[in-house]
Formats: C-alpha cells, sequence, structure tokens
C-alpha cells in the first residue's frame, strides 16, 4: 500500500473572538496549544490544493493562513453559520455537526483506528489525555459491535468447563 509523503503543521498562535473583537493571544490555555503535528499526505495534498485555489501568491509562505474570511482576513465565528453550516448540509451530513465538531470526529476516529491515548492528547492539543477520551472521544456503534464480537470470540474459545471468572479474575 503507498502512503503520501508526511509533512508537519504548526499551531503557532490562538486567535480568540470576544464581544467581535479579534484578538491574538500570547498564550495558549495549555502550553500543550501551540504545537507541530504529523499531517498526512492526503491532508497535505488538500491544503495546497486549497491554496492554490483560493489563496494564489501564498502557497510558498510558510506563515500564510491558510483558511480565511471573504475579505482574506482571519476566519470569524459567522463562518460556521455561512459557510460551514452550508456545506454540511451540502455534503448530506447531521446538520447539527459544527466546526467545533471535528475535533471530535478526529478524536473519534484516531479512537476507532487504535492510535494511543497520548497520541491524540497532542494532536488535539490538550493538557491531558483524560481530557481527550473523557470529553472528545465518543463510542461508535461500529466500535461497540466490535467489542461484543471480541468478547463473543475470547468466551466461545474457552475450552468446555474451563474456569470463567468473574470480572475482578475471582471464582465465585
Amino acid at each position: 500500500m503507498w502512503m503520501g509523503p508526511v509533512a508537519s503543521v504548526t499551531v503557532a498562535q490562538i486567535v480568540e473572538e470576544t464581544a467581535g473583537h479579534l484578538a491574538v493571544v500570547k498564550e495558549a490555555k495549555t502550553a500543550a496549544g501551540l504545537r507541530t503535528l504529523a499531517a498526512p499526505g492526503f491532508l497535505i495534498d488538500e491544503l495546497a490544493q486549497q491554496l492554490a485555489e483560493h489563496r494564489t501568491g501564498v502557497a510558498g509562505d510558510r506563515e500564510a493562513l491558510v483558511f480565511v474570511g471573504p475579505r482574506g482576513g482571519v476566519l470569524r465565528r459567522r463562518f460556521g453559520e455561512r459557510t460551514f453550516a452550508p456545506a454540511v448540509v451540502k455534503a448530506g451530513l447531521d446538520p447539527l455537526l459544527t466546526f467545533h465538531g471535528l475535533r471530535h470526529a478526529a478524536i473519534t476516529t484516531m479512537v476507532e483506528l487504535g492510535v494511543y491515548p497520548r497520541v491524540m492528547q497532542g494532536r488535539a492539543g490538550h493538557a491531558t489525555s483524560q481530557l481527550t477520551m473523557e470529553l472528545y472521544a465518543h463510542v461508535t456503534e461500529s466500535a461497540d459491535r466490535q467489542a461484543a464480537e471480541l468478547l463473543d470470540r475470547h468466551y466461545r474459545d474457552q475450552p468446555p468447563g474451563g474456569e470463567r471468572g468473574t470480572a475482578s479474575g475471582r471464582r465465585d
């Protein structure tokens, strides 16, 4: 199986919008918020296409914003209702999906793929893996079904009359 090149993406600053005003925050909520992470080849290809189509002249600028508002500035909160929500509907996804909801989807996908919690923590920019797993990771129907199948195989493979302890491993 061919895998495309892996590059990195850096989150170098945080921009907050409060009461309609933008501010570059000097420090993230946690030190983990500012980070560099590996990006899969397919994503780099998509970002390059995005830049070529919508940001002509910045393709070689490593400091350029990838996604900008209609006037070329930082994306604002209204992006969700003006651009993201219609795109979600057009793609046939759940209309309740928000831009922030993509973080939940990404973490949940990584759980299904077996990515280590500490790796997910770093990619999400969280201070702890507990936060990542408790708040962002969701149990999908397919993951639940897989757990049932694994349990079924495990207990079906037990020898007849074999010892089957309780969840604590003790016999009753």
